[in-house]
């Protein structure tokens, strides 16, 4: 089981991952001591779940999504994130429910729909891939 402060640097990683950060970084960004963050990512570093890169005197860490078990523990971080985030909003809730009626590789939902609730007023897209030539 991973703890609480584990997931919420996977997340941050993944919600981030074009981005490298270092340990100082990491624990600013998620409000947790430097300690527990260095402590987090060195463990996940062993199991290769991230990876590191020396940038002069400092490391930076981004998650390794070449690795089949850092793939599991997105797709299961996403999905707990969808879970929780559909259970705060009924709308959006709605739009989720119909959604999974498509046998599609990928589903993308742009708009406001999903973070202002009932106060949206814009025009969400809704982009459907079928396969990977969509």
């Amino acid at each position: 089981m991973l703890s609480k402060n584990t997931l919420l640097i996977i997340g941050f990683l993944l919600k981030n991952h074009t981005i490298v950060y270092n340990v100082n970084q990491l624990a600013k960004e998620l409000e947790i001591s430097v300690g527990s963050a260095h402590k987090i990512v060195k463990g996940l570093e062993n199991k290769k779940i991230i990876k590191h890169k020396k940038l002069g005197n400092s490391i930076f860490y981004k998650l390794d999504l070449k690795n089949k078990e850092a793939q599991k523990i997105c797709e299961i971080f996403l999905i707990e994130d969808k879970t929780k985030k559909l259970s705060q909003n009924s709308i959006a809730k709605v739009y989720a429910s119909e959604l999974e009626k498509f046998s599609a590789k990928a589903i993308i939902l742009f708009g406001s729909i999903l973070t202002k609730k009932e106060k949206a007023n814009d025009v969400d897209t809704l982009f459907i891939i079928e396969n990977k030539k969509d």
